[in-house]
């Protein structure tokens, strides 16, 4: 391997090896050496995705919510809820999703009918997880008061529009995105750096 073009005071030194590059970088430690491996950037696990995808959805409703305030009821201050139950449904819908990305993107099926089958997803597992909180009086959404096509107040047909477009969202940017994401562990050496810094 050749590397040109690097100067050195006024001289371009030409580096022609790899011992070349060695000499030129900090000395590696054994421990480095030995943790080389354990080293080498990492995807996001699924329990790690899960927590993006919470998130996301945590943001989104809570962002929704507010505009929603703002156009029906023209309140300035836009306040937006959640609920701490919206975590875990959020979370494993969309692990669903991912999975059902994987799957259809395999088969050849198109973007529109991929956001079919994710709709059909959203509103069963809305209603069915709506369903069961609403057992235990915990459901924290009813839309029996704002729509006119609801099913028992847990899933209605109005936000169809609103589901299609934002499944298409998540096949196309967030698990794509999310999925290419990764982390790398610490160094020793670079544990050491930090320990040292906190003890300062």
């Amino acid at each position: 391997m050749e590397l040109k073009g690097r100067n050195v005071g006024n001289h371009n030194q030409v580096i022609n090896s790899q011992n070349d590059i060695d000499h030129l970088s900090p000395p590696i430690t054994g421990d480095e050496k030995k943790n080389e491996g354990d080293c080498q950037p990492r995807r996001l696990s699924l329990l790690m995705r899960f927590y993006v995808y919470a998130i996301h959805g945590y943001f989104i409703e809570v962002m929704f919510t507010a505009a929603w305030e703002l156009l029906t009821k023209l309140n300035p201050k836009m306040p937006g809820l959640t609920s701490v139950w919206s975590f875990p449904i959020y979370g494993l819908s969309m692990l669903v999703i991912e999975r059902f990305s994987d799957i259809l993107i395999r088969a050849g099926v198109p973007l529109p009918l991929r956001g079919c089958v994710y709709v059909v997803w959203c509103y069963l597992w809305e209603f069915s997880t709506g369903l069961l909180l609403s057992q235990y009086d915990a459901c924290p959404w009813n839309y029996e008061p704002w729509f006119d096509w609801h099913v028992w107040g847990l899933v209605t047909l109005e936000y169809l529009p609103c589901w299609f477009f934002a499944t298409i969202f998540f096949d196309k940017i967030l698990i794509a995105y999310t999925r290419q994401l990764s982390w790398t562990p610490l160094t020793s050496g670079e544990k050491m750096m930090m320990s040292g810094a906190g003890n300062s």
